[in-house]
């Protein structure tokens, strides 16, 4: 698979590389964990996001969109996660917007994906629970049929941006037994729906989610995405695309992470020259470069798998995740190492890097789990 950049790929990583150094700054995440009555992101550069075309690169042009590949996504995620940017791109752009695409309901997709393109609308995916861990398929809310009307009752966890979304796309059982991969159906709810509840949650991290409890909530059939008991054919592609996105993000903050490190060899003097002039430091360093390096190639295939649609997504996308997983958390704990004591400290962006390494190694499945998921697919 071709990961050759065209020139108007390069152009789009110019732009939003651009936005990124000029606007965002790791301070905004001291901001929005010392003061949590903020939001967790910033809605005016969400709408200069927006306004550029940012939020509808992958959404078809009738719904306002520019129509492009999953690659050119996975390209805005990457430049985007260099400043470890909280703004919703994740549940909104991936989730929300692949999963209306991939439903094909014209009527929802009229509905909801101008909105997204524009940035109007914050939608997220609920699909956790509390006993689900890595197994997607088990689920105990429930979505009880009554004619044309369903009642939904269940609570959902680590709801990505749930705090700040308009409305939610949740996961409930319609048929069969708790971990059956049958009997799954996803229903549109908005965030003003009687019954609904949502409980806002502080990640290590500095990014949000939250709980999201639904108590005898009455929506009608219109308001489900999707065949009854058939989410799982949605959801499978789904969060392989995800798994992807956010293997760029990573990529994005990890090559940040390591650059942070180089500056810092080259800053930090020791009898009288900088620390970076120590062969044992040098030889650390490039080991973290050809990781860096063997984890970009797995990220960027696994992108280019998913603009051309490649039957073998699973595989890359799990090859990607488990690659950049152990990649992101060896760097960042390198940083720390090679900054000596005062990387831990509040002072230094390098802590909050290690954070965020240790936040999206669990989101999607956890590095083992993806190895153990990429043996499976080969047949082991």
């Amino acid at each position: 698979m071709n990961t050759i950049l065209t020139t108007e790929q390069k152009l789009l990583v110019e732009t939003i590389t651009k936005i990124v150094q000029e606007q965002v700054d790791i301070e905004a995440l001291r901001r929005y964990r010392d003061d949590r009555s903020l939001p967790g992101y910033d809605p005016k550069l969400w709408q200069q996001l927006a306004e550029l075309g940012f939020l509808g690169l992958a959404i078809p042009e009738t719904y306002g969109g520019a129509d492009l590949s999953f690659f050119e996504v996975c390209l805005l995620l990457e430049a985007t996660g260099s400043k470890l940017m909280p703004e919703p791109l994740l549940s909104t752009t991936i989730l929300a917007t692949e999963l209306l695409k991939m439903a094909g309901n014209k009527t929802l997709c009229q509905e909801f994906l101008p909105k997204l393109a524009t940035g109007n609308l914050i939608i997220t995916l609920a699909h956790q629970e509390q006993e689900s861990h890595y197994n997607r398929y088990h689920i105990e809310a429930t979505a009880k049929r009554e004619g044309d009307t369903y009642t939904l009752n269940g609570r959902k966890t680590h709801v990505l941006d749930g705090h700040i979304s308009d409305t939610y796309i949740m996961l409930f059982r319609t048929g069969g037994q708790t971990q059956d991969r049958d009997g799954l159906t996803l229903f549109l709810v908005p965030k003003d729906q009687t019954g609904l509840k949502v409980t806002r949650q502080h990640q290590i991290d500095g990014r949000n989610t939250a709980i999201i409890e639904c108590t005898n909530i009455i929506v009608k059939e219109s308001a489900r995405l999707g065949s009854e008991n058939e989410a799982a054919t949605l959801l499978d592609p789904i969060f392989d695309l995800a798994t992807i996105a956010l293997s760029a993000e990573m990529l994005g903050a990890a090559q940040a992470a390591f650059d942070l490190t180089l500056d810092y060899l080259k800053e930090r003097q020791q009898f009288d020259q900088p620390i970076g002039a120590f062969q044992a430091l040098q030889h650390r360093a490039a080991r973290l470069f050809v990781d860096l390096s063997l984890a970009r190639s797995a990220v960027l295939t696994a992108a280019a798998a998913a603009g051309n649609k490649n039957q073998d997504l699973a595989l890359f996308a799990s090859l990607a995740k488990a690659k950049m997983t152990d990649t992101f958390e060896r760097i960042t704990s390198e940083g720390i190492q090679m900054h000596g004591g005062v990387g831990v400290t509040d002072e230094y962006d390098i802590g909050f890097y290690f954070k965020r390494a240790r936040a999206a190694a669990t989101l999607f499945g956890d590095a083992a789990w993806h190895k153990n998921r990429l043996a499976t697919l080969k047949g082991y």
